[in-house]
């Protein structure tokens, strides 16, 4: 399973979801109907790490976007999104918008 992700053109940075523990047991239940979670967090983490692994080999640049799972849920409520995968990818790139990083 792959994370959730951005990707622009060549050259600019692909932001990846980054859940602590805790966080990613609150997403699970917050986002139970949501099938492209895996099983557990290592489940999460070895995909990660694969995913990763295959981007650095073709040139990309990662970054890590540590989420707040209470600032996902209330930002899918402010702006009407539903609580998915696409959710998620929608906000990594917002909080990459934040912090300035898809400008490379």
């Amino acid at each position: 399973m792959l994370p959730e992700e951005k990707t622009a053109l060549n050259g600019f940075k692909i932001g990846i979801a980054y859940y602590a523990r805790d966080e990613w047991m609150r997403l699970r239940q917050l986002f139970l109907k949501d099938s492209t979670l895996d099983e557990s967090y290592e489940d999460w983490l070895t995909g990660v790490a694969k995913f990763t692994q295959n981007a650095v080999i073709k040139g990309q640049e990662i970054e890590r976007i540590w989420i707040n799972v209470d600032e996902l849920v209330k930002w899918c409520k402010e702006n009407a999104y539903p609580m998915n995968s696409s959710s998620r990818s929608e906000f990594v790139v917002y909080k990459m918008q934040q912090l300035d990083l898809l400008i490379p």
